[in-house]
């Protein structure tokens, strides 16, 4: 019995100097950790070793990928250290490039420190071939590669480009600085990314171009001018908007929206047409009110939008006013004579109608409608009918 007391009494000294060397080492720990650097980039081979700084009021430890080393990998206090990484390699070449966090850590979760390791390599390695329909269920940031898609409409910033399908999930906007034309069919490595309208792009870092084009075959356009203000989408819709060119904006009469064609190249012209009637087709490229925007492809000119003033006082009329004792009726409220322009003569007897188109008027009257003179203006309906449906254009 003593034997087993014994026994007890052994294992429980031990558990209570296990437990106080625990409690002794944490309590050790920082309970606030930093670190100099929140990111460092290294070479895929040979990268030179990185000296970042960890501040901490007592003792830490770190926490490594194992491509990683750390020196020393814990420490009390604030220490310099040295990051250096393995090569990053596989089956004798280069691997894909790598990320990951080495962390600095003291007694808490709040006690942390992450510095983002990066090291560089072939991201087209493992590179997976896709069609354009197929982008916009990748997450952002994957690497992709698409091949033999027809270059559509240039901005000056890049192109979109569309599939042999043509429709509207698989017209992409590309960002390229490598020159391309319209009808190209092109070749591309790179990111997929999405814009703030989570429409799908591309982040081009390889292009090549497979031949070279003169024309590309556009699909029929979805004329949106009517509902530019509700007007929204999730995919690169191939649009037309018809209204007046202000600058790169098309503004539409009765619209509180107006269409923008962003980053527009030299070669659309635009100056030219500032101020005229246009019809612009290209793709939709997001809403950010007021306006739509627009990658565009091409543009119809409509004619010069003119503002003419025309202004008349009618007094050349007083002759056939007087002579057919044509009153007031509009301002009098009926009271007065109104003779129609047809009846109306003046001493020579020639009608007022004849003196109108003579002097370059069109008269435009409904059956069952006239004209009528008055003392000095023309009436256009009888008084009280309700009914003023004939016209006079100059």
């Amino acid at each position: 019995m003593k034997f087993v007391n014994y026994i007890m009494a052994s294992v429980l000294a031990f558990t209570v100097t296990l437990l106080s060397s625990c409690c002794d080492e944490e309590n050790t720990l920082s309970k606030a950790v930093l670190a100099s650097a929140t990111n460092l980039n290294f070479e895929a081979t040979a990268a030179t070793s990185k000296i970042i700084t960890v501040y901490a009021d007592a003792d830490w430890v770190s926490d490594a990928p194992d491509w990683v080393t750390v020196t020393p990998a814990s420490g009390t206090g604030t220490m310099d250290v040295t990051i250096s990484v393995n090569d990053n390699m596989r089956g004798g070449a280069i691997d894909n490039p790598r990320k990951k966090a080495l962390v600095f850590k003291g007694s808490t979760l709040a006690s942390r420190a992450e510095v983002i390791i990066s090291q560089a390599g072939d991201k087209y390695r493992d590179c997976k071939e896709y069609s354009l329909g197929e982008l916009s269920a990748l997450a952002d940031e994957d690497i992709l590669s698409v091949s033999n898609v027809n270059v559509m409409a240039l901005t000056t910033k890049g192109f979109i480009v569309s599939g042999a399908q043509n429709s509207n999930a698989s017209n992409i906007y590309v960002l390229s600085s490598d020159p391309v034309k319209v009808g190209d069919k092109v070749s591309i490595k790179g990111v997929k990314e999405s814009d703030s309208q989570k429409l799908t792009y591309v982040q081009c870092d390889n292009l090549s171009v497979v031949s070279q084009g003169s024309y590309a075959t556009y699909p029929e356009a979805t004329d949106i001018t009517a509902k530019l203000d509700t007007y929204n989408s999730k995919t690169r819709d191939y649009v037309s908007v018809t209204g007046v060119l202000s600058d790169n904006t098309v503004v539409v009469e009765g619209s509180s929206n107006s269409l923008l064609i962003t980053d527009a190249i030299e070669s659309l012209n635009l100056a030219a047409l500032n101020g005229h009637k246009v019809k612009v087709s290209g793709y939709f490229a997001g809403v950010a009110e007021p306006t739509i925007k627009m990658i565009c492809s091409k543009v119809e000119d409509k004619g010069v939008v003119e503002v003419i003033y025309f202004s008349e006082d009618f007094e050349w009329l007083k002759p056939w006013a007087l002579s057919s004792g044509a009153g007031k009726t509009v301002e009098n409220d009926g009271d007065g004579s109104a003779p129609q322009i047809y009846t109306a003569v003046n001493t020579d007897g020639t009608t007022a109608d004849k003196a109108l188109t003579d002097r370059g008027y069109r008269l435009e009257e409904i059956p069952g409608h006239a004209i009528y003179l008055q003392d000095c203006y023309l009436k256009f309906g009888k008084t009280d009918s309700g009914r003023y449906n004939s016209s006079c254009y100059r």
